[in-house]
């Protein structure tokens, strides 16, 4: 019974990710964040078109890889804003 929630849960999150990816690149040029976008996009069109094909560990690598750049992004964000408030209030 995981097995088949597994998949749901994993595309929920795809997507979570992606859209946070693609807020990001509208607000930011990075061609990193961009290739890893485009690599996660790439592996569920090829899991749709041929279902029989097992993708699962590059899927989770590229979530993985993609799950990360956006980490550093949205960490960035957070230490710039920190910066500003903090010398702010000094």
């Amino acid at each position: 019974m995981a097995s088949a929630a597994t998949p749901i849960v994993i595309e929920s999150h795809i997507s979570e990710v992606l859209e946070v990816a693609h807020s990001i690149l509208r607000r930011h040029q990075d061609h990193d964040l961009a290739q890893k976008t485009f690599v996660m996009q790439e592996y569920l069109d090829l899991q749709r078109k041929r279902p029989g094909l097992d993708c699962r560990e590059p899927l989770h690598t590229a979530l993985a890889d993609l799950t990360a750049a956006v980490h550093r992004h949205l960490n960035a964000e957070v230490e710039a804003v920190v910066t500003m408030f903090t010398s702010l209030y000094r």
